[in-house]
């Protein structure tokens, strides 16, 4: 009974620290944890919004080809595009539609506030006309009054519209007008209606930045759909949801002979691109913004610090033959340029085109587990390098995966001795080969599991975790969570895998995890954006001691980076007669940055693989094994190697001496064949069909490519 009595303390002990610890935790994360029901609550019923007529519109500014006018009524905003007579309006023809829209999570559940219904309808708003534009001060409550209390749900959004250098730029910011602790902004869409349009024509469509890119034709689709792409992928630390992943924040649309081209200037980190295509009404794209952390299940947590910065997009009109998705990704990669997301100079030519070749190291089967898997040793891999090189092909960049120990900057033991290590770094230095050992620098497989208490935390006080299978081998069972470092200790990491580079002449690292993108709710809130600028802080350091190359890299990782493997080549949604995968980011990416694409002997089809890399524009790439239980696979390098000579020859005779020129067109020609154009350097035809086929009298070989120069 004594034993029973002194256990029960113990418990009851236990319970009170835990319930002081979650307080403290809590309170120091500014995260509250709110009831939360299924209720939905929306806004006043809504008004029927009519577009303005024009006369209603008063021109504030002109730049290059378009005008700006503004609706002193409404708050409308309007762009003019002069060259093709084409008016575009925040406030499309009979659409309920609003300048922003807000989703707030609170006790009762969600609300829904708009700048029409929930501002303008309670003449709650102001504005200022500025030289080259407007501001306008939003106050958006549920209802119309002069004071708040501390139960209700009140905010305030102020946003700029500036026309200047023939762009459209906007950004929003946005604050709590009580003490309201127990709700938040989760989302925020501004000029949600200005890309869009009626009455598709054949030819007018979305555009997503959906893996490689998608255009959407809402002439061709039946009914209503939607789609979205989150950019830099989920975060972990808040939620996790079944959409696509984009690698850069850009949209655009076109109708008749105009288009817009929108580049996310800042806060990409926290953007959705959302489209809804609609043969019978309105089609539209847009980008809506987490502006603060929500992540809800049965309950709600809510994170109170807002985002720090304006969210800012820059608006490209264009027009004529210029209004075409390649045009678009030519003006994104314009201001990618100017915001300073891409090197300002063109990548430097080379004697003949890359192979990037992925090798596999070792792999343990678990975090926890004392044993390694190995696929490539440091002499199997100077074996494959020396068996490719002597098969003609010169120019070889390596990413050796699973060298480095879990969690470390030193090399795995089982893999070899440092002196094998050393003349396989040897070889490949004095062949001219590019050797980028394979190091994460934000995620780690943790032997700790949901205790280790040096990851980053999730809302809900666990640590945040990603799932994945990092073994190359199909029948391997690999699974591994990932667990993620805190934002101060990513230099000491990188500082140590500098240190490490210098020991050996390696050319640098490949960050393995480059699509990877956490807040952090531990005891200093680190918000994505701020994680973001603290990763993209190493990278200058680590170029400099070697250089960089980035698996599936987010945009903001690529101004540093020499190359980025792994593109993706197809998009997430299943690709139909209006939902069209396209190379729009090779396209944007393509002369700044080298691109390789996913390996092609991953593919069903190899030759099929290997002319899309013609028709996309990216370097050949390859990942292989030189030991695997199952012997008949793709991995396997004497399986391959014949295979992957011919390839990579096929796609470096094709696409020799174009990685700094610019992709100026890309079109279907006809069903399987398409036209890739690099300014007046060379047009290249890509034919996937069995058989032969001729385009205004250039005939392309079945299953081939045809150069023009």
């Amino acid at each position: 009974m004594k034993l029973l009595k002194v256990i029960i303390r113990i418990l009851c002990f236990l319970l009170a620290v835990g319930i002081v610890l979650t307080g403290v935790f809590f309170r120091e994360n500014s995260v509250s944890k709110v009831a939360f029901n299924s209720q939905i609550f929306s806004s006043p019923v809504s008004q029927e919004l009519h577009r303005s007529e024009q006369s209603s519109f008063e021109q504030i500014a002109s730049s290059g080809f378009i005008e700006l006018y503004f609706n002193k009524t409404t708050s409308e905003i309007a762009v003019r595009e002069l060259s093709q007579d084409h008016w575009w309006y925040a406030l499309p023809n009979g659409a309920v539609s609003s300048m922003l829209t807000m989703e707030i999570i609170g006790k009762g559940g969600k609300y829904y506030l708009n700048s029409q219904d929930n501002s303008v309808a309670f003449s709650q708003w102001q504005y200022d006309i500025l030289e080259n534009g407007v501001r306008i001060i939003y106050r958006l409550s549920d209802q119309k009054r002069d004071t708040f209390t501390s139960e209700d749900i009140a905010f305030e959004a102020i946003l700029s519209v500036i026309l200047k250098d023939g762009s459209l730029f906007t950004d929003c910011q946005v604050r709590n007008l009580t003490d309201n602790d127990n709700c938040a902004v989760s989302s925020l869409s501004v000029l949600p209606g200005l890309c869009s349009f009626e009455n598709p024509g054949q030819e007018d469509f979305l555009l997503i930045p959906d893996g490689c890119g998608a255009v959407v034709y809402p002439a061709l689709c039946e009914g209503t759909k939607a789609f979205e792409a989150k950019v830099y992928g989920d975060d972990y630390s808040v939620k996790t949801i079944s959409t696509a992943d984009a690698i850069m924040g850009a949209f655009g649309v076109k109708t008749g002979e105009s288009a817009i081209a929108v580049i996310i200037d800042s806060g990409e980190e926290i953007a959705t691109v959302k489209a809804v295509s609609d043969k019978n009404s309105l089609s539209s794209v847009y980008a809506d913004f987490e502006i603060y952390d929500c992540a809800v299940n049965d309950e709600a947590y809510l994170s109170h610090n807002p985002y720090g910065d304006c969210v800012s997009l820059c608006y490209k009109f264009l027009s004529g033959d210029n209004a075409s998705y390649s045009e678009i990704a030519s003006s994104c990669r314009e201001q990618f340029i100017r915001n300073g997301s891409l090197p300002s100079t063109d990548v430097e030519m080379q004697e003949s085109v890359p192979l990037y070749l992925t090798l596999t190291g070792a792999y343990k089967s678990s975090a926890w587990s004392p044993i390694n898997v190995k696929y490539t040793t440091f002499s199997q891999a100077l074996d494959i390098l020396s068996r490719v090189k002597s098969k003609g092909v010169d120019n070889i960049a390596v990413r050796y995966t699973g060298v480095l120990k879990q969690n470390s900057a030193s090399v795995v033991s089982s893999l070899g001795s440092k002196k094998d290590f050393q003349e396989l770094c040897d070889y490949a230095f004095s062949q001219n080969i590019s050797m980028f050992i394979d190091a994460d620098i934000l995620s780690y497989p943790s032997v700790f599991g949901k205790f280790d208490f040096s990851a980053v935390k999730a809302m809900n006080k666990s640590t945040a975790v990603a799932v994945e299978n990092k073994s190359p081998d199909e029948t391997a069972d690999n699974t591994v969570k990932f667990r993620f470092r805190k934002s101060e200790d990513i230099s000491s990491f990188v500082a140590d895998l500098i240190e490490l580079e210098a020991d050996n002449s390696i050319s640098g690292y490949c960050i393995g995890d480059g699509e990877y993108l956490v807040s952090d709710y531990s005891a200093n809130n680190v918000s994505r954006g701020k994680m973001k600028t603290d990763i993209s802080a190493q990278l200058p350091a680590l170029a400099n001691a070697g250089g960089v190359m980035t698996d599936k890299g987010n945009m903001y990782m690529l101004k540093n980076s020499s190359a980025v493997i792994n593109m993706p080549m197809t998009v997430y949604y299943d690709e139909c007669e209006y939902y069209v995968a396209i190379p729009f980011v090779q396209s944007v990416l393509h002369g700044r940055v080298t691109v390789a694409g996913t390996p092609i002997n991953t593919q069903q089809d190899m030759k099929t693989a290997t002319l899309q890399c013609i028709e996309y524009g990216v370097c050949p790439s390859f990942t292989t094994v030189y030991i695997d239980k199952n012997q008949k696979n793709n991995l396997l390098f004497d399986n391959i190697v014949n295979d992957l000579v011919d390839c990579y020859s096929i796609a470096a005779d094709a696409l020799f001496g174009l990685e700094s020129e610019r992709i100026t067109a890309h079109e279907c020609l006809k069903d399987g064949v398409y036209l890739t154009t690099y300014g007046d350097a060379a047009m290249i035809y890509v034919n996937y069909n069995n058989a032969p086929a001729t385009v205004s009298g250039v005939t392309i070989p079945a299953k081939s490519y045809l150069r023009i120069d």
